[in-house]
Formats: structure tokens, sequence, C-alpha cells
């Protein structure tokens, strides 16, 4: 019963993340219902096997690695894959971090305590899941995000050592955010997803100059 309910909620939360960061870069979860669904599974395999062990804390890089695997499936680029990712997964973590901060204040679920809420955890996953999925239908409908010719773009060298610092500050943080210093966690995401925000419009003009 707990690995089916492990799975059931986890699949829940991961459909809204997928949604939410494809939205951002005006992609079609649709299209890739299948390989998604089976990825999804064989990452939340892995981390329900690995979740008691002194893995989990690698949990955020096995998250990051599926997501990227998928996007590469959908014929992105490793490279734009991997800032793809990052942008979604760090936006994810900001409103899971703003969920759990509210549900603490609201004494619902306890930060030093979370590990042992049980089916508070539950709740939490199926709301995350489910506004991210709204959120990422919402911005995909109005037509918000990026929209890249993802194989004409190139990078610079001082791009990859941003994607670089954002990467390790998307796991580190997320592998963080359980605990009490959930402010400073919180702050470090939002310049994160601020500079990745900044950067993509900056990479939008530019191709749209160019295209002119």
């Amino acid at each position: 019963m707990d690995f089916v309910l492990f799975m059931v909620f986890a699949l829940i939360e991961n459909l809204g993340m997928l949604t939410l960061i494809f939205a951002l870069y005006r992609l079609n979860l649709k299209k890739y219902w299948f390989p998604a669904l089976v990825i999804s599974i064989i990452m939340h395999l892995v981390n329900f096997y690995i979740r008691n062990e002194y893995l989990t804390a690698y949990t955020p890089v096995i998250v990051l690695t599926f997501i990227i695997l998928l996007l590469t499936v959908v014929r992105i680029p490793l490279t734009w894959a991997i800032v793809v990712a990052i942008t979604g997964y760090i936006a994810f973590n900001l409103l899971q971090g703003t969920l759990v901060l509210l549900s603490s204040l609201l004494h619902f679920l306890p930060l030093g305590q979370i590990e042992d809420s049980g089916w508070r955890v539950n709740v939490l996953q199926l709301i995350t899941g489910v506004l991210s999925f709204i959120i990422g239908r919402y911005l995909y409908r109005r037509g918000m995000g990026y929209a890249f010719p993802f194989e004409r773009l190139q990078f610079r060298l001082g791009t990859i050592g941003l994607v670089i610092m954002l990467s390790i500050v998307a796991i580190v943080s997320s592998a963080t955010l359980y605990f009490n210093n959930l402010y400073l966690v919180m702050g470090i995401l939002l310049i994160g997803f601020i500079s990745l925000i900044y950067w993509a419009q900056r990479k939008e003009k530019e191709d749209g100059d160019d295209i002119l």
C-alpha cells in the first residue's frame, strides 16, 4: 500500500511539474504523454527504492537527469534540454517551497517533521501537482513562455558558466528545501529563477533580431 500511495501522488506531482516545465518554453506535453509517463514511472521507481538509503540526497540529480532525458526524446538538443529542465525545476521548487512555507505557518506541516508527516506530505504533493498543472496549462493556452528555434541557438562561454552555476543552485537548494533554512533556500531559488528568465528574454530577443 505504501508503494501504491507513493507512486500515485508522485506521478500526480510529476505531471504538474512536467506541464509547467514544458509550458515555460511553449512545448505541448500532450504530444509526448507516453514517453513522459514511462520516464516518470521509471524515475519514481528509482526514487522509491533509494528513499530510505543515503542516496536520497541525490534525488534532485536523479529527477533532473530524467527530465533532461525526456526533453532529448522530444528532440531538444542536450544543452538546451539542460536549460529547459533547470528553469522549470527551479520554478516548480519555488512553488512547492511557497506551499511548504504556508503549510508551516498554518501549522499543517511543521518543517522539522516533514519526513514523519505521512498523509500531509501526500496532500502537499497533490496540491503542488494540481497547481503546477493549472499554471502550466494557463501559460500554454495564453501563448506565454519562451519559444526558441533550439537547433539555431548557440552557447557562449558566459552562458555555459551561468548554466553550470544554476545547475548547482537547483540541486543544492532543492536538496535542502525541507530544512529549517527555507527562507534562505527560497531566496537562492528566486535569484536563480530570475537570472534564467532574464537570460531567456535576452536570447529570445536576440533570436528575433537575427530573423529580422
